[in-house]
C-alpha cells in the first residue's frame, strides 16, 4: 500500500504541474485571441490544430501513448477554441 501512495503522490505533483501549464497556456491563448479578433481572423485554425497535434506526436518519448496524447492534444485545443469563442 505504501507504493501506491507514493506513486498518488507523484501523480498529484504531474497534475500540479499540468494545472499550472495548462493556466500559462490558457493565458497565452485569450492573448491570441485579442489578435485574431483585433484581425478579424477567425478562431479556428486547423491547418495549426494539425500542426499542434503533429509537434506532440513528434516529442512523444513513448510511441506507445501516441493516441492518448493526440487525443489530450485534441481535447486541449478544443478548450483553447471554446474559450476563444465565449
Amino acid at each position: 500500500m505504501d507504493d501506491l501512495i507514493k506513486l498518488r503522490n507523484k501523480i498529484d505533483d504531474v497534475d500540479r504541474l499540468l494545472i499550472e501549464l495548462f493556466e500559462t497556456r490558457l493565458g497565452i491563448v485569450k492573448e491570441i485571441e485579442k489578435i485574431k479578433l483585433s484581425q478579424g481572423l477567425p478562431i479556428r485554425n486547423q491547418v495549426r490544430e494539425f500542426e499542434i497535434i503533429e509537434k506532440s506526436i513528434k516529442n512523444i518519448k513513448n510511441i506507445d501513448y501516441a493516441d492518448e496524447i493526440k487525443t489530450f492534444m485534441k481535447e486541449i485545443i478544443n478548450i483553447s477554441i471554446d474559450m476563444q469563442m465565449k
